[in-house]
């Protein structure tokens, strides 16, 4: 081991033990970042609803909204009743109605008082899903 001149410090193991913990974390930091494990899930699309009926009843059956479309003028009372064994709900994406659960054979109601289109779905099962619009 050495001394350095003017300082206190031995050269030796030491050094090597700093010299290669730099340039192993040099080697680290020049790494390429981690590539996700995961692949993020597809977005889904939606398939056009048919063009609205004009009703202010919608029936529950078999997974799905009937019918899927609707039309109503500003101030109607639409009625979804659900037919189906399951249980289902009728939700606004923006969340101007929402029925919370509906059991079988029973009813929601929603009057709506304001011109626009809500698309709606079914939170326990999202596949199924409608459209209300509304006219002025």
């Amino acid at each position: 081991m050495q001394r350095f001149r003017g300082c206190g410090w031995a050269l030796g193991r030491p050094i090597a033990t700093i010299g290669a913990a730099l340039l192993l974390v040099g080697c680290a930091a020049a790494a390429p970042p981690p590539t996700p494990t995961v692949a993020p899930a597809p977005t889904a699309t939606e398939a056009p609803l048919p063009a609205p009926v004009a009703t202010n009843a919608v029936n529950i059956a078999n997974f799905a909204f009937g019918p899927a479309a609707i039309t109503v003028p500003v101030g109607s009372v639409v009625t979804w009743t659900n037919t189906d064994i399951e249980q289902h709900t009728a939700t606004a994406r923006d969340r101007t109605f929402n029925s919370d659960i509906i059991a079988n054979a029973k009813t929601y109601s929603f009057t709506f008082s304001k011109a626009g289109t809500y698309r709606y779905s079914c939170l326990i099962h999202p596949t199924m899903v409608g459209e209300v619009v509304v006219t002025p």
